[in-house]
């Protein structure tokens, strides 16, 4: 589930995709407005593969916010003031299949894990660089939570002194300069205050709502202004990650997300800053690479989020 869209897939237990990944325009929101939603486009989606429901195992589902996947709930999308049932409690009434839900950021470490470069890795982590900045951490080959799932809310640390206020009501974080957001707004002031660049061309109504995909598609057509703003964008997130590497000493660190489409023009600063800001002992084992799951990464996510949870039932029953 994004915050506009929600892609579903069925997929067999040899982890084929059998249905194709299919988006629905279901919007995430504070309360339970998608709910039933969900539960028309499942069962259609079921319906349509000509698949006996009996025969799936579980849903899992991958969404932003602070999830709690122990407690089942999320305590920033789809929140709900039942204490007597959660989330995941009314989805698995509701679809009629366990339900096992989790943070997005932290679905695609399991599938990155699971699927994708983190194979036989110990030690990674995974960094999410869209409108915000999420990260997952694994840690000895297992996927780290925290007491309460949060673990991982980078994005939120303390950056700047007397920086732009953040929409979690602190300023400075880390998201108010080195996010898709940050990418966004400089790129709006920068063309409003007369900058050149091929973001010129855009109407009134388009600048006002950039979305960092214009910014690296203007940076791959060789937009210097693009280019220098994902730049800066990069050495701030660099100096995040360089303290990363001094907190974990990661083997892997693995950028994806739409802003890790800029390649280049985004990797190369963020080597620069950790280059500047971590030490070599640490500094030289670790590898920074770009996702190569592609953009269906959460899907695949989710599918390791019901595998891992059916895998943990089936170990708890049989001991």
């Amino acid at each position: 589930m994004g915050q506009f869209r929600t892609k579903m897939a069925i997929f067999d237990n040899n982890n084929n995709d059998i249905t194709g990944v299919q988006s629905f325009p279901i919007r995430i929101s504070e309360d339970l407005a998608a709910v039933d939603q969900l539960q028309e486009h499942v069962a259609a989606l079921v319906a349509g593969a000509g698949i006996d429901p009996e025969k799936l195992m579980g849903i899992g589902i991958s969404m932003p916010g602070l999830v709690d996947s122990i407690e089942g709930n999320n305590f920033t999308y789809m929140r709900t003031n039942l204490k007597s049932e959660s989330l995941q409690e009314i989805l698995t009434r509701k679809l009629g299949k366990p339900v096992f839900i989790q943070n997005d950021v932290k679905s695609i470490a399991l599938a990155e894990h699971r699927f994708g470069i983190a194979q036989g890795k110990k030690d990674v982590l995974v960094l999410s660089l869209d409108w915000g900045v999420g990260m997952a951490i694994i840690m000895n080959g297992k996927l780290c939570t925290g007491t309460t799932g949060f673990a991982g809310e980078i994005g939120h640390i303390p950056f700047e002194n007397d920086g732009v206020l953040c929409y979690c009501g602190k300023r400075g974080c880390l998201e108010t300069v080195a996010s898709g957001i940050a990418l966004a707004n400089m790129a709006k002031e920068g063309i409003k205050s007369g900058q050149h660049s091929l973001l010129n061309e855009l109407s009134d109504y388009e600048i006002d709502s950039i979305e960092p995909q214009l910014v690296v598609d203007a940076a791959k057509r060789g937009d210097q202004y693009a280019i220098n703003i994902l730049a800066k964008v990069g050495m701030n997130l660099g100096k995040g990650i360089a303290t990363l590497i001094q907190l974990f000493n990661p083997e892997l660190i693995i950028l994806g997300g739409r802003m890790a489409e800029a390649k280049q023009y985004i990797t190369t600063p963020i080597q620069q800053a950790i280059y500047t800001y971590s030490m070599a002992q640490l500094r030289e084992k670790t590898e920074v690479a770009i996702t190569n799951l592609g953009k269906d990464a959460g899907i695949l996510g989710s599918v390791a989020v019901v595998m891992e949870n059916i895998f943990q039932d089936q170990l708890a029953s049989e001991g």
